[in-house]
């Protein structure tokens, strides 16, 4: 058996062959990166429930409460959904998951109808407008709230709820 050096280090490993590796390794990493810049991969049902359902009801909200019209297209409806200034943004989900609170219908349990929506419920809402989000900020190139600021605005106004 060989002795080890004193340091009770290991001898550095050869470098025989590695700019050769590690520019393929690049190359394909590089590969792998552009076929996959800005695209999501979800299953179909996840999908399609933060694209039509939360988005477009955020787009529908904002449309709503600025006092555009209902035809205004996405790209006018995105500057008053997601604002340069983040207390106004803070400000608009808290009213966004009181809306979805106020008009959306329970679910019937056991004991009768629920009038309302449960917190459990508006979990979903939380997820997907965290996501749509950062996502958005950072599509437009502009300053992406910190994550923790739109999960508290969103959570705060779920638990008044």
């Amino acid at each position: 058996m060989p002795r080890r050096p004193r340091s009770g280090r290991s001898p550095p490993p050869t470098t025989q062959g590695l700019p050769k590796k590690k520019k393929s390794l690049a190359e394909t990493i590089k590969g792998y990166t552009s076929d996959t810049s800005g695209k999501l991969r979800f299953e179909l049902i996840t999908k399609i429930k933060e694209d039509h359902k939360t988005l477009q009801g955020y787009y529908q909200f904002t449309r709503l409460m600025n006092d555009l019209p209902p035809d205004t297209g996405i790209p006018e409806t995105k500057a008053y959904a997601f604002p340069l200034n983040h207390d106004d943004l803070g400000a608009a989900l808290r009213d966004f998951i009181t809306f979805m609170y106020t008009h959306s219908k329970g679910r019937m349990r056991k004991t009768g109808f629920k009038r309302h929506m449960d917190y459990t419920s508006l979990i979903p809402y939380r997820s997907h407008m965290t996501f749509w989000i950062n996502r958005k900020y950072a599509q437009a190139g502009n300053p992406v709230p910190y994550y923790y600021a739109v999960y508290n605005h969103l959570t705060e106004a779920m638990q008044y709820c």
